[in-house]
């Protein structure tokens, strides 16, 4: 990834989405699985395979899903494989917006205080 230019996604959001998705691809009991990694619109694409043709199973995607940048997930399978993905942002991430200070007291538009109602 960082050869492709991308700095994010990193630490802990990128290894939450790469372990969920090869455990979901371990729990179908396959011999073996395949990771694949690509690039998709400058977004990161992991999808991961499980070599037995197991049923989808739509439980992953919201534990996908909840992982900060994903911006998709999906599963699909046919009788040979099964894979699970998940599209990741390589933006850096935003801070979230700070509410409002609703402690600061009220102010004329002269500057002046005013008393606050109780």
């Amino acid at each position: 990834m960082r050869t492709w230019g991308y700095p994010y996604p990193v630490g802990e959001s990128l290894e939450e989405a790469v372990r969920l998705l090869v455990a979901e691809a371990v729990r179908d009991d396959g011999k073996r699985i395949s990771v694949h990694l690509a690039d998709q619109d400058r977004r990161l694409l992991i999808a991961v395979l499980s070599h037995n043709g197991a049923e989808p199973d739509d439980r992953i995607l919201a534990r996908l899903s909840s992982v900060e940048g994903v911006v998709s997930c999906g599963t699909e399978s046919c009788d040979a494989w099964r894979r699970v993905f998940a599209v990741l942002s390589t933006e850096r991430p935003h801070p979230a917006p700070q509410p409002p200070d609703l402690t600061a007291r009220a102010t004329t538009p002269a500057g002046a205080t005013r008393p606050e109602r109780p």
